[in-house]
């Protein structure tokens, strides 16, 4: 999954390439460009527990049961993140209707730091082994300004609004329906799966912003990402005129996404952000 733009937006919807799980990112940055990260991954019980019911379905009486959030998992994940990325802590977290887990990073250097927009679904020992389908991660420069104020610069993914080869259901499938004739019932199944979950990735800074070429940027706050998936199904109308757009410039793809209710992202290649220390 690339940047989520129009047509990745859709292809997301679609086939459910996000999962059921909400995952939350926030970036706590110093104004020496050290930092923590924190990731809060929540997934539906209803979901957790169908998942097990398989397993045992498929495995017999003696399966193991999975186990979906597991400290091993949140170590592995350190490395991925970036040179320097150390592990600090984990503990599990459970609501209502969901339980997932809070795992604390630490960074000496966020120009190290690679994130990704699309998170791996959870999964430890047991669990079913899937990858998100990422593109290009999220990288950042950081430089101190004469003034004494500190400069990020998030480095977004490259955009690519053209259709990969077999990703086309044209070039599949001639008779194919227009991308934006989503059948009632699987509306009403993506607002069942989907219903509740949220994505964001957000930075905290150590001060106020001073001024950004980013329209999410407010006061100690900047938003690269984030999705509200009950916003983004709720307006069936302006969902369906989304997937049937094709927009093959990032111009055209701003424009289409103006105001699209739950979703908030920079199309800038690159977003700055200057910042005063406390």
């Amino acid at each position: 999954m690339n940047r989520i733009v129009a047509t990745a937006l859709c292809a997301a919807l679609l086939s459910l390439s996000v999962g059921c799980f909400s995952d939350h990112t926030t970036i706590k940055l110093n104004p020496d460009g050290s930092g923590t990260l924190i990731s809060v991954t929540m997934m539906k019980s209803k979901a957790i527990q169908q998942m097990k019911e398989m397993a045992k379905a498929f495995g017999g009486e003696n399966a193991k049961e999975p186990e979906f959030f597991t400290e091993k998992e949140a170590k592995e994940k350190a490395a991925k993140m970036g040179e320097g990325v150390q592990f600090v802590s984990r503990e599990a977290v459970k609501e209502k209707d969901a339980e997932g887990q809070k795992v604390v990073y630490s960074f000496k250097d966020i120009t190290k730091l690679k994130i990704n927009e699309v998170s791996d679904p959870p999964g430890g020992e047991g669990a079913p082994k899937a990858e998100a389908k990422k593109g290009e991660p999220i990288t950042f420069k950081f430089a101190k300004l004469a003034n004494g104020n500190s400069l990020l610069t998030i480095v977004n993914p490259k955009m690519d609004l053209k259709p990969k080869e077999g990703e086309d259901p044209k070039e599949k499938d001639p008779a194919a329906a227009p991308q934006g004739e989503v059948p009632e019932e699987q509306l009403a199944m993506m607002k069942e799966m989907m219903g509740g979950l949220k994505v964001s990735i957000q930075i905290e800074l150590a001060g106020k912003v001073v001024q950004s070429n980013s329209s999410h940027a407010k006061d100690s706050t900047v938003t690269i990402l984030e999705m509200d998936f009950d916003k983004v199904l709720g307006d069936a109308p302006k969902l369906k005129k989304l997937m049937a757009a094709q927009p093959k410039t990032p111009e055209e793809a701003k424009a289409l996404m103006k105001g699209f209710p739950g979703v908030k992202f920079n199309f800038e290649p690159e977003t700055t952000v200057e910042f005063s220390g406390k």
